[in-house]
């Protein structure tokens, strides 16, 4: 006899600005990948985009046909990164986060280069940060936000050896920024191919076939700076 499974309402939260235009394909491909192991007969989609600022696309519902379109023509171009605004814009999106018998998750889809906030961009000489500053620290105060409010919030990042090439440190300083507004290393994924467990209604990434993966070892510094920060700054 078939098991039923909860439900899920996951929102999607997905990077827009120019800096993830290289990527957009494998982007697609994690989402998309995700959504065609879904049900809509008892889960609910809804999709956040963040660029310059965060915009609700795409409201909670089982129009999966309607979610696929908008991911197939997805276009990204904006000059910054606001990763803040995006998970605020989700939240809003899920309310208080009580209500309905549905579980509620929501996956952010970036390089994880917060360069913008709620209160508006940091320098340009802040454009791809390496310390935390204000655009990080919201950063991380908005994932915090949507954990407390009982929501499984995972992280997908990528180009993270690239970004480590444009400026030194500033692609680790990235990818440890993402494990920190997931709350854990086990919520982040490297891979595009992230894989979905229905029955604990989790995720777990499976082998890694982006080449940042080599960036793990060096990040383990700016990680450590960036969960104390996290801790210290909630």
């Amino acid at each position: 006899q078939k098991t039923e499974r909860r439900g899920l309402d996951i929102i999607f939260v997905i990077d827009r600005s120019e800096t993830v235009s290289s990527i957009i394909s494998n982007m697609k491909t994690a989402v998309l990948g995700i959504l065609g192991k879904l049900d809509s007969n008892i889960d609910r989609v809804g999709i956040v985009s963040f660029g310059n600022y965060g915009t609700r696309l795409f409201e909670l519902g089982n129009n999966f046909s309607g979610a696929r379109a908008i991911i197939n023509n997805w276009k990204a171009g904006d000059k910054s990164t606001n990763i803040a605004d995006g998970l605020k814009k989700a939240g809003e999106m899920f309310g208080s986060g009580s209500e309905g018998e549905n579980r509620k998750i929501m996956i952010l889809v970036s390089d994880g280069i917060a360069n913008s906030s709620t209160s508006g961009e940091c320098p340009d000489n802040q454009s791809y940060p390496v310390t935390q500053n204000k655009c990080t620290n919201d950063a991380l105060a908005q994932g915090r936000a949507v954990r407390s409010k009982g929501i499984s919030l995972y992280t997908i990042g990528y180009n993270f050896t690239k970004t480590n090439a444009i400026k030194a440190n500033a692609g680790s300083f990235a990818k440890s920024l993402m494990i920190n507004v997931a709350g854990s290393s086990a919520n982040f994924s490297e891979s595009s191919d992230l894989t979905w467990d229905h029955s604990s209604s989790d995720t777990s990434s499976g082998t890694s076939s982006d080449s940042s993966s080599s960036d793990s070892s060096s990040s383990d510094s700016s990680s450590s700076d960036s969960s104390s920060s996290d801790s210290s700054s909630s």
